[in-house]
């Protein structure tokens, strides 16, 4: 392979002179064909350059959902700047100090507001920069360059840590992916999550380097709107977070299916088996989970067949990765054993960017260490049992809140339920099952099922109704709000029969 060819994004180009027609990018505004991609990507690039902007260097990205978001994306990777992307809902003090931290100085848009107050100039994607001659560009980066610096996962409430991957480790996450569900130039990704989440870029960015095209979904106000779309364009494959899925359950027909024509409807987070089994039955017979993290992409993939095999596993390794779960002294696990996961793959980063000596790190010798606890089970899948840190340690029982929640889950009244350790006089901490309701049901018999489910020592203590979960931006369960939810509202002190 050349170094023309080694870039994250050199594909468009051999897309855009085979088959120069072809759709890459499909919204509201109309289609854009690769032909005018490719020089939509040149044009983008040579106004980055007038800009200052040079290989290398770290850029800072705001992103959204739009056609230019992406286009800016590729032209960022055509120069080889390592990109870090920022988000809309980053507020200002944290989207400085991750500026400081990746060193860079200038935030561009694609077309996303960007707040006042952040700490280096920011310019936007002008409507001249796609049609702009691209002039004589610098050479293309070679598969060693760095192309994202990408956030370390978890929701812990400090500043994310960077990591930066390359080019190469880009390409091999999307030949991992391919691997897992084949793709294929007549595919069409409906983009739901914004290219501002790294599951949102890699979904879009796959398909074209496939040369398949990307719908835009956004904006969209109902999960009508979504389906209409998805079908209007004949979207074969899409990601989604765990809300997006839950709204288009809850929109699914109870007989027959929403998105038959779905070839892939790829999950990115925790599901109960109860909520996959029905997405397999009245939303789409291909559901995949994709088990990944920020730093260093897909860990884990489980297939349709796997799904319907354990719907509470996430799949095996993906392709090249090396997966173990080990005690607390770092040696394996006896077979069927819980402990705490990590990964080993051949392009993995050594470790986090600009790292304070003495810091903690996911990666320790080889490594990556998610922070996942998991079981491996009979069949060979992966099953996570929720984060290390979340682990509950009861009265000398270790609860699991995977464990608690899939089984409030199951039971028909429960719309959605988390599971937290509050601090207790009496136990130290008391595990508290918060839980959204879809129809009255008293906490005590809630409770009762978990005890006839768990047995008394691994149920929660106190079971507390709220009216909606505290979500991230990716629409999973923030715990360090609940937790202050909790405990600030002193609800957990009130017992299980509260709400």
């Amino acid at each position: 392979m050349t170094a023309t060819q080694a870039w994250f994004g050199a594909a468009i180009g051999r897309h855009a002179a085979l088959h120069p027609l072809a759709p890459a990018i499909i919204g509201n505004d109309g289609t854009l064909a690769f032909q005018d991609a490719h020089r939509a990507i040149e044009g983008i690039a040579a106004m980055l350059l007038r800009h200052g902007v040079r290989p290398g260097r770290p850029l800072a990205l705001m992103l959204g959902g739009r056609a230019d978001d992406l286009l800016l994306l590729f032209a960022c990777h055509r120069l080889g700047v390592p990109v870090l992307v920022l988000s809309v809902q980053d507020p200002v003090p944290l989207a400085n100090a991750l500026i400081a931290r990746a060193a860079a100085d200038l935030v561009v848009s694609g077309g996303s507001p960007v707040a006042p107050g952040l700490s280096v100039p920011s310019i936007a994607v002008g409507p001249d920069w796609m049609t702009a001659d691209p002039g004589a560009l610098p050479p293309p980066p070679d598969a060693t360059a760095p192309c994202y610096l990408g956030r370390s996962s978890g929701t812990t409430g400090g500043v994310p840590k960077l990591v930066m991957s390359t080019h190469a480790l880009e390409m091999a996450d999307l030949d991992i992916g391919w691997s897992r569900f084949p793709l294929h130039a007549e595919d069409r990704y409906l983009a739901v999550i914004g290219f501002q989440f790294g599951v949102g870029r890699s979904g879009a960015q796959r398909a074209l380097l496939r040369g398949g095209a990307v719908v835009l979904a956004q904006p969209f106000r109902a999960m009508a709107d979504l389906v209409a779309t998805a079908r209007r364009h004949g979207a074969t494959w899409t990601k989604l977070t765990p809300t997006h899925l839950r709204h288009i359950l809850a929109a699914a027909p109870p007989d027959g299916q929403l998105l038959p024509g779905m070839r892939i409807l790829a999950g990115t987070g925790p599901l109960a088996p109860a909520e996959r089994r029905a997405i397999l039955r009245r939303v789409s017979s291909e559901l995949y989970i994709d088990y990944a993290t920020n730093e260093v992409g897909s860990l884990a993939m489980a297939t349709p067949e796997d799904v319907r095999r354990n719907p509470a596993g996430v799949g095996r390794p993906v392709a090249g990765m090396e997966m173990q779960v080990v005690d607390e002294h770092d040696r394996p696990c006896p077979p069927a054993t819980i402990g705490t996961l990590r990964f080993r793959g051949p392009l993995f980063p050594h470790d986090y960017q600009h790292i304070v000596p003495g810091a903690s790190s996911r990666f320790v010798d080889g490594w990556f260490y998610p922070g996942d606890a998991g079981i491996i089970d009979g069949d060979g899948q992966l099953v996570l049992k929720g984060r290390v840190d979340d682990l509950i340690v009861m009265g000398g029982t270790k609860i699991y809140p995977a464990d608690v929640e899939d089984c409030l889950a199951g039971h028909p009244a429960v719309a959605g339920v988390a599971v937290v350790g509050i601090p207790d006089r009496t136990r130290g901490v008391a595990a508290t099952a918060a839980v959204v309701l879809r129809s009255p049901v008293r906490m005590r018999d809630l409770l009762a099922h978990c005890h006839a489910t768990l047995g008394v020592a691994a149920s929660p203590v106190r079971l507390v109704k709220l009216d909606a979960m505290p979500l991230n931006e990716m629409g999973k369960i923030d715990r360090v709000a609940l937790r202050r939810l909790l405990v600030d509202a002193g609800r957990a002190s009130k017992g299980p029969g509260h709400g």
